[in-house]
């Protein structure tokens, strides 16, 4: 009878297994075919995709089981219970079975591990483990899972009796997998060879150590090359003195492989700044940010964009918040925060409502909101480089998506412009909230007087240096928009006076020029040609707005047809119309305003088609702001 081979299998929270892959691959080719590999996403599982009745049977059928499960999930659940039940049912096979968690998680996950004769689980228990329907401060448990890494080599490079060298096989195996998703590709390799040397006794192989790199410091994708220092770095790419630095933020460790693609064309489109690229491994966040963004003990960038999830002391729960606002004061510059979805197919995205999945809004969106990070748009997703024999599944890596980051680096330069424009130059628009379109409800808001909060808003700017007109003595803003004539209406035609502003059919064809087709299709598909029959007067769109200098006082367009009628305001399926467009389109390239003030009344841009969050350049809420 044919002796089958050996089976290893991996349920991971990374997707990135290219080296995993490649060195599989290479083993093959100088070793043979002496085991099988199986792979295993942790959201397939988690999701339903693998089924559970079908991911039982592969826990009983691998012989070494690697875990890269990073909290309390449905996947871990069903290997703690799995294992519990085999241990019962079928002690002797349970015997046989090798489980190693590859990074910190829970408890339980942790206590899984068993190696020949070690078992975590009879490592004495500390007093911050979690049972599985708890939620972790993982902030102590990956410090947790650091302090056991060590103590398990230590203890065995010590002792070298049988349990505690497998104790200490469990800490290389932590060091093969973690450092290879840092950016070290043949630890993955020296990974599995490792197993097959101490676990399915091919005694003969050599193997080297895990390779390491720093938990913090600057890495150039471009020159692909290390620098531990600002001085080292700055001696090679010796920075311009006529243009602004900014500190590019991205994680070290588990995600670094992962991060590179969308850091590479941050770096391509970003030309015209001196670009200081950090990485972190999380737990070092604030010393990375004090070692690379100060020269001297002065902020030496314009702004950060970061890359990571969760706040920025400390991880997941975040740690001392006075520590990270004594870092952002000191530091005085916006930190942007666009998104790389490490969990989220390429397709699976563009065809999403939502833009991201509920966990990761908590933990990509909401979180960084915490620390007073913006711009959460979409930079990259996973694609498909084809399905593997080796590892049994597709292999995915992250690709950038340019249009997005292109957005993202146009609104970083219109910020830091800003920032050094004079408030005097500073152009700013009002925009009040009009529905129903018509003179009587200009401005309407549930208990605030928006007329005399504008009023109150022109004074403290006219204080402030900027410059900007008083509005009439006596006038409230519906007598001033009625006077002029801009109003929005249902439909205006060619009687109603205006002295707002106009755009004709040519200037609005120009403007729209580089407005994506397929927003512009929508458009017309719902609302007709250019320049459609909202708000136009011979083949002119009218545009209700009123300047003052500096300031310009606008109504936002209509969303519907049919006065007053909500279902069409917040359709969420309903494309903006022509005047819509031109209206926003108008205040970026015409008047080249720098910041939007919405008065009153929430408006109805945020209810245009497009993703719930996380969104991009094809949202008609993101791509109608521009680079305001």
């Amino acid at each position: 009878m044919m002796k089958t081979v050996p089976k290893i299998s991996l349920v991971s929270a990374s997707v990135f297994l290219k080296w995993l892959t490649e060195g599989i691959s290479q083993i093959y080719e100088e070793i043979g075919n002496i085991f099988d590999f199986q792979m295993f996403f942790l959201n397939d599982v988690d999701s339903g995709k693998v089924t559970k009745d079908d991911f039982i049977k592969e826990i009983y059928n691998t012989d070494i089981m690697l875990l890269d499960i990073r909290g309390n999930c449905r996947t871990a659940e069903l290997l703690v219970d799995t294992y519990k039940s085999m241990e019962e049912e079928f002690p002797e096979t349970f015997e046989k079975k090798v489980i190693i968690a590859l990074v910190g998680g829970n408890g339980e996950i942790r206590r899984l591990t068993k190696m020949a004769e070690f078992q975590a689980r009879k490592i004495p228990s500390s007093s911050q483990e979690y049972d599985m329907k708890e939620i972790p401060d993982l902030t102590k448990a990956v410090r947790f899972g650091q302090r056991m890494t060590s103590m398990m080599k230590t203890l065995g490079h010590i002792f070298p009796t049988k349990v505690l060298k497998h104790a200490r096989n469990w800490g290389l195996m932590m060091d093969y997998w973690v450092f290879g998703l840092a950016g070290v590709a043949e630890n993955h390799k020296n990974m599995i060879l490792f197993l097959l040397k101490n676990y399915f006794g091919f005694k003969d192989i050599e193997v080297p150590k895990p390779i390491k790199i720093p938990s913090f410091g600057i890495y150039d994708i471009i020159q692909n090359k290390y620098f531990n220092s600002l001085e080292d770095y700055y001696e090679e790419n010796p920075p311009d003195l006529d243009k602004q630095s900014i500190g590019l933020f991205f994680y070290g460790g588990l995600y670094f492989e992962q991060s590179l693609p969308v850091v590479e064309e941050f770096m391509l489109q970003l030309k015209d700044f001196n670009v200081i690229p950090v990485f972190s491994d999380v737990m070092t966040n604030l010393e990375a940010h004090k070692k690379f963004f100060f020269n001297e003990g002065f902020q030496s960038i314009s702004a950060v964009i970061n890359l990571q999830y969760f706040q920025l002391n400390g991880g997941p729960f975040g740690g001392n918040p006075q520590d990270t606002l004594e870092l952002l004061k000191r530091l005085d510059v916006p930190h942007f925060n666009p998104i790389i979805q490490y969990d989220m197919r390429m397709e699976e995205y563009l065809a999403s409502n939502e833009g991201i999945i509920p966990i990761n809004q908590i933990i990509a969106i909401v979180m960084p909101e915490l620390d007073g990070r913006f711009e959460m748009i979409t930079v990259g997703a996973l694609k498909s480089l084809g399905f593997s024999d080796k590892i049994n599944a597709d292999v995915l890596e992250v690709e950038p998506i340019r249009e997005n980051i292109n957005l993202v680096c146009n609104r970083i330069r219109k910020w830091t412009t800003l920032r050094n424009k004079p408030n005097f130059e500073k152009k700013i628009a009002i925009i009040l909230y009009n529905y129903p379109p018509g003179e009587d409800k200009i401005g309407n808001a549930s208990y605030l007087d928006v007329s005399q909060s504008v009023v109150n808003l022109i004074n403290v700017l006219d204080q402030e240096g900027y410059k900007v007109k008083p509005l009439p003595e006596g006038k409230s803003l519906t007598d001033l928009f009625i006077g002029q004539g801009s109003v929005n209406l249902p439909k205006y035609t060619s009687n109603n006076f205006s002295s707002g502003k106009s755009l004709s059919k040519n200037e609005y064809i120009d403007m729209i020029s580089d407005f994506p087709d397929q927003l512009l299709d929508q458009i017309e598909k719902n609302w007709g040609k250019i320049p459609g029959n909202i708000m136009t007067d011979k083949s002119h769109i009218k545009l209700p707005i009123i300047e003052l200098e500096n300031l310009y006082l606008c109504l936002q367009p209509a969303r519907s047809v049919v006065s007053g009628d909500s279902n069409e305001y917040h359709d969420k399926d309903k494309p903006p119309h022509h005047q819509y467009l031109a209206f926003y389109q108008y205040l970026e390239k015409v008047l080249k305003i720098d910041a939007i003030i919405h008065m009153g009344t929430h408006g109805t841009e945020e209810f245009l088609p497009g993703k719930e969050c996380a969104g991009g350049f094809w949202d008609f809420s993101i791509n109608l702001m521009g680079n305001i």
